[in-house]
């Protein structure tokens, strides 16, 4: 882990002028994020929640393995329910569903998503 003061941080952006680019890429990206967040916890199903977060993670962690997208570290059920909003046992009902309809394979703390296709049509609402 790397951390600087405030003071050191804002004269070493003026010096470099990327660090100031790239600080501002990155917050603009975290707040993007966040609304989008937002907007999905208020309008969407739980379903459609839960889905939306794990295709996220695959985006932002996923390796493609033979039988599909591997989140590529550890991912709890309480982190997937503080993703999307939701209880764990919400998250417990859902993951087990989608594997026995053979749209993930979950195991301690690992996540494989088999049907990243139908599991962006239920994050956008539609039925699988």
């Amino acid at each position: 882990m790397l951390a600087w003061a405030a003071p050191h941080f804002l004269e070493m952006m003026g010096r470099h002028p990327i660090l100031t680019e790239n600080s501002l890429r990155i917050v603009g990206n975290r707040a993007k994020e966040m609304v989008e967040r937002v907007v999905a916890m208020t309008g969407k199903r739980v379903e459609q929640r839960i889905a939306a977060a794990l295709l996220r993670l695959a985006e932002q962690a996923g390796t493609k393995i033979d039988d599909g997208i591997q989140i590529e570290f550890p991912v709890t059920r309480d982190d997937l329910a503080e993703m999307a909003g939701v209880t764990y046992f919400t998250i417990s009902r859902a993951l087990s569903g989608w594997q026995k309809l053979g749209l993930v394979r979950n195991g301690r703390q690992r996540v494989v998503i088999l049907a990243p296709d139908k599991l962006a049509r239920i994050a956008a609402g539609a039925d699988i």
